[in-house]
């Protein structure tokens, strides 16, 4: 049992690590210790002495590095090995790490931002190598190239392979193709979001396009037109047919949830009528009173940061290959809908296979993708990072459950805009309910059979209840709905099975 308990204990402080370690504010910190170590790495290179004592260097005196001997050392291990490029790197180090400090979301960003990273480095090598075609200067102080140890092993590479296939020029096309290479991943990893959206002929052309300037956030508002001075002879006006007019971009919506109306069920209870007769066999429906009294829910919602979350999950998309826009958020008490425009050519189909890399690329525990009726949209709903709690006596008070032609209601929960969902039990007798531990079987089954209690009296519905494991139907034993006592022996429960089928026969 101690070792247990160890292990336990030791089990509790790797989550509570992992936890931390995912904080925004852990997300930061390391953002901006990346960034001071791009700094130092340039402020060594800024003071790098070849003369200074290293590796490959003794001297009797001190470095006269800015950071001391550890300054010298690294500098001298940066130059050795990319040369030149190791200014590149210092640069991609401070400009990453400053990203993940400013992000508004910085763990969600992680996967993004680390594919960024990749390929700067890799672009960085390709420019080291670049760099290393042409013969180094009289000055240059060391005895490999401009482009160190790994631009010279890689740019040798290169060259003798296309040599090999005896291509003329070897040494100067292979430094042109290295440059083009190292040149494009450099910028595609240090352009955040405009040549991220792919290299495909649709969103290059998108890119060449002048873009109008986004207003203000959270609340864009449309600009008023400028007013242009009269010309008294105005010459005809020829569009230039290399750019064409960007359309705006769509206006997000936010649908505010809709607050239910009352029943008045609460308002006859409250002020009951005098019943002279006693009652139809002297039974009474329970009143809502004996719920619990909802909790009153947030009066507003974060439209900054549903915005937020939907430019996100369009980010999110884009890395997969899906184009399109989010024009209608519809939060709801547990789930918030995002309705996704997608761009001409998109399959729903696979939108609906990425459920589980948008989950995880969005930080949540799940995702469900969905058709929006009646709309060219794809919905997509993502749990809220804080849930409502649904009242089963907020469900009994809607109008739908007392509906005239509802024979057996049963409330099931509210909507994603927090309507509430009443079902009829009668249009589904074949009803099976399953699912894993935890899953809220009970629950549900529970809420089912308080709604039936609470809209019908024994001479209307009559209930039989099977509980072999004797754990959740035993609460309801003595209740007038029911027909016999709960049954909890298995023998007995064969025989009141086999009575309702015959029941069911005759009716």
């Amino acid at each position: 049992m101690a070792k247990a308990a160890r292990r336990s204990g030791a089990e509790l402080l790797l989550e509570a690590g992992a936890i931390a370690w995912s904080l925004p504010g852990a997300a930061r910190l390391r953002g901006g210790l990346t960034a001071a170590a791009g700094a130092g790495l340039a402020v060594v290179l800024a003071t790098y002495n070849p003369a200074d004592p290293s590796f490959n260097a003794a001297g009797a005196g001190a470095a006269t590095n800015a950071l001391g001997g550890a300054g010298a050392v690294i500098a001298d291990l940066a130059m050795q090995s990319l040369g030149l490029g190791a200014w590149l790197s210092a640069v991609l180090m401070t400009a990453f790490g400053m990203t993940r400090v400013l992000d508004a979301e910085p763990d969600r960003s992680r996967a993004a931002l680390r594919r960024r990273a990749a390929v700067g480095a890799l672009g960085v090598l390709l420019l080291s190598a670049a760099v290393a075609a042409p013969p180094p200067p009289a000055a240059w102080p060391l005895a490999l190239g401009l482009g160190g140890l790994w631009g010279q092993g890689l740019f040798s590479l290169v060259r003798d392979l296309l040599a090999f296939v005896r291509l003329p020029g070897a040494a100067l096309f292979a430094g042109l193709l290295l440059a083009a290479g190292g040149i494009t991943a450099l910028v595609w990893s240090l352009s955040l979001q405009r040549l991220a959206a792919g290299f495909d002929a649709e969103g290059l052309a998108r890119l060449l396009r002048p873009r109008p300037k986004a207003p203000a956030a959270p609340v864009r508002k449309a600009a008023a037109p400028r007013a242009r001075p009269a010309r008294p002879n105005p010459e005809p006006q020829v569009e230039d047919a290399a750019f064409t007019p960007v359309a705006p971009e769509p206006k997000l919506a936010i649908r505010q949830p809709k607050v239910p109306p009352r029943n008045g069920r609460e308002t006859r209870e409250r002020q009951p009528a005098f019943d002279f007769d006693g009652g139809k066999d002297g039974f009474q429906l329970p009143e809502l009173a004996m719920l619990a009294q909802p909790k009153p829910r947030a009066a507003t919602i974060d439209e900054t940061a549903l915005r937020q979350n939907a430019r996100l999950l369009e980010s999110v998309l884009a890395e997969f290959g899906v184009r399109g826009s989010i024009d209608q958020i519809r939060p709801g008490p547990v789930v918030t809908l995002y309705e996704l425009t997608p761009a001409p050519g998109v399959k729903h189909a696979r939108v609906v296979a990425l459920s589980d890399d948008i989950a995880r690329s969005m930080s949540v525990a799940a995702c469900r993708v969905s058709v929006v009726q009646g709309r060219n949209a794809i919905g997509i709903e993502l749990p809220n990072a804080k849930r409502e709690t649904v009242y089963l006596r907020d469900l009994l008070s809607c109008p739908d459950y007392e509906k005239p032609g509802t024979i057996l209601p049963m409330a099931l929960g509210e909507g994603i805009g927090g309507e509430p969902y009443i079902a009829d039990l009668a249009k589904m007798p074949h009803l099976l309910i399953a699912g894993t531990t935890g899953s809220g079987k009970s629950v549900g089954v529970n809420a089912m059979i308080l709604s039936i209690l609470y809209r019908l009296p024994p001479d209307q519905c009559r209930f039989i209840m099977i509980d072999p494991k004797m754990l959740e139907l035993s609460v309801y034993d003595g209740i007038p709905h029911l027909l016999a006592p709960v049954v909890t022996d298995p023998k007995k429960a064969i025989v009141a099975l086999k009575w309702t089928v015959r029941e069911m026969e005759d009716r």
